[in-house]
C-alpha cells in the first residue's frame, strides 16, 4: 500500500472520483452522486475555497490501483479554529488501508496547526457529511449519507469516537393517520398561532428569490448545529437553487411573521429522486428527473429562528402538511436526519429507522 497527495489536474484525481463506484457496486446500497458535482466541489471555482482549503489524498495497492481515498480540509469560517476534517472517505475493508489513510489526513492537520479532527465531512456540512452506523437493510434517499456497515469499525479501529448522532425514521403510509392525531392534538393548543403568522407554499416561479430570502434564516437556525460555519450567500444560493428540481411545492412551507412580513421559519421536503441518480449513474447526461415518481416523501430540514420558537410553528406548520402528505399518493415518509435529543416523529410511535455519527480523534 502507498498514499499519494492528489492534485485537481492530476492523472489520479480521476481514479479519486471513480472510487466509490467500484467500493459500492452492487453490495453496498447508495445513491451515487453526479461526478460532475464532486468535481465542482473539489475545484477552485468553489466559493468554499474562498475561507477553506483542502488535501486529498489516495491510497495505491501493489497494482497502482486507487483502493483508498480522503480529504483532509480546514474551513476558516469553522466556530471552533482547532479543529479540521476528514472527507470525501471510502476505502475497500482494510484496517492497514484506512490506517494509513487517515493518517495521512491527520498529520496535514496537524502541519496546518489543527488539534482535533472530526469527520466524515465533505468540507463543510451544507454538503455531505455524517457516516451512517445503523439501517443499512433500508433503502437509501437521496441525500441520506450512506456508507459500507465497515467503515465506522474502520474508524474505531483507528483511535476514533463517536462525537454524536443523527436518526432517520421511515414511517409507512399505514401510520401517517396516527401521526396526524397525535400533532393535531398537540397543534390545537396554539390557538391564535395564525394571527400572528403565515404559513405558505414556496413560489417556485421565483425561486432564486426564495433562495436569497432563505439565505439569513438558513445560517441562524444552523447557527447552533454541530460544524456550522458562516457560508457565503453566493455558497448558500448555489447548493440550494439545486432544489428547485426536486422540492415537493405541496408540502414544503415557508412562514412568514404578518407584523413584519420577515420569513421566520421553513420547512423543506423533497420527492425522492433517488431512482433517477441510481440510474444516471453518476453521469449528469444520463440523469432525468421529469418522471420522478410521488412514491417516498422526504421530510428533511425544519428550521425556526430563535426568536420565533416554542410558540407552536413546528406543530401547526406539520399538522397543515400532514393533510397535504395524506392526500398525495405517497408510500413511505422518511423524517431525516434529526439530531440527537427529542424528535416530533417519536409520535409515530415507531422507532429510529437508521443512524448516522460524527467521528473524531484528538491529533496531540
Amino acid at each position: 500500500m502507498e498514499i499519494l497527495p492528489v492534485e485537481i489536474n492530476s492523472p489520479l484525481f480521476a481514479e479519486f472520483i471513480d472510487l466509490p463506484w467500484r467500493i459500492y457496486s452492487d453490495e453496498h446500497a447508495w445513491v451515487p452522486p453526479l461526478k460532475a458535482a464532486v468535481t465542482s466541489e473539489l475545484s477552485a471555482t468553489n466559493p468554499f475555497f474562498n475561507h477553506g482549503k483542502v488535501q486529498l489524498f489516495a491510497g495505491l495497492d501493489s497494482a497502482r490501483r486507487v483502493v483508498g481515498r480522503i480529504a483532509a480540509s480546514i474551513d476558516y469560517s469553522l466556530a471552533d479554529p482547532q479543529i479540521g476534517h476528514f472527507g470525501y472517505f471510502e476505502a475497500i475493508d482494510d484496517q492497514k488501508l484506512a490506517q494509513m489513510l487517515l493518517t495521512a489526513a491527520e498529520d496535514w492537520l496537524r502541519s496546518q496547526g489543527r488539534a482535533a479532527i472530526h469527520g466524515p465531512v465533505n468540507l463543510h456540512i451544507f454538503n455531505q457529511y455524517r457516516l451512517m452506523t445503523d439501517g443499512f437493510e433500508r433503502p437509501p434517499f437521496y441525500g441520506e449519507p450512506r456508507s459500507p456497515r465497515y467503515y465506522a469499525p474502520l474508524l474505531l479501529a483507528n483511535g476514533y469516537q463517536q462525537l454524536t448522532y443523527w436518526r432517520s425514521w421511515d414511517i409507512p403510509c399505514s401510520f401517517m393517520q396516527a401521526f396526524k392525531r397525535a400533532v393535531g392534538q398537540k397543534a390545537a393548543s396554539y390557538q391564535g398561532l395564525l394571527e400572528r403568522y403565515s404559513i405558505e407554499r414556496f413560489a417556485i416561479e421565483r425561486f432564486d428569490q426564495e433562495c436569497a430570502a432563505l439565505y439569513p434564516v438558513v445560517l441562524e437556525t444552523y447557527a447552533e448545529n454541530y460544524g456550522y460555519s458562516a457560508i457565503s450567500r453566493e455558497e448558500f444560493i448555489g447548493r440550494f437553487f439545486e432544489a428547485k428540481d426536486i422540492i415537493c411545492v405541496p408540502v414544503s412551507r415557508k412562514t412568514l411573521e404578518l407584523a413584519t412580513g420577515e420569513l421566520v421559519a421553513y420547512l423543506y421536503t423533497y420527492n425522492d429522486p433517488s431512482a433517477a441518480f441510481i440510474a444516471a449513474n453518476g453521469e449528469i447526461s444520463q440523469l432525468s428527473l421529469a418522471d420522478v415518481k410521488l412514491q417516498t416523501l422526504v421530510l428533511h430540514t425544519v428550521g425556526i429562528c430563535k426568536a420565533h420558537r416554542k410558540f407552536g410553528l413546528v406543530e401547526v406548520g406539520l399538522d397543515q402538511v400532514l393533510d397535504d402528505i395524506l392526500r398525495l399518493p405517497f408510500q413511505l415518509v422518511i423524517g431525516a436526519l434529526v439530531k440527537e435529543g427529542p424528535a416530533v416523529y417519536a409520535a409515530t410511535g415507531l422507532p429510529a429507522s437508521r443512524s448516522y455519527g460524527i467521528f473524531a480523534k484528538s491529533l496531540y
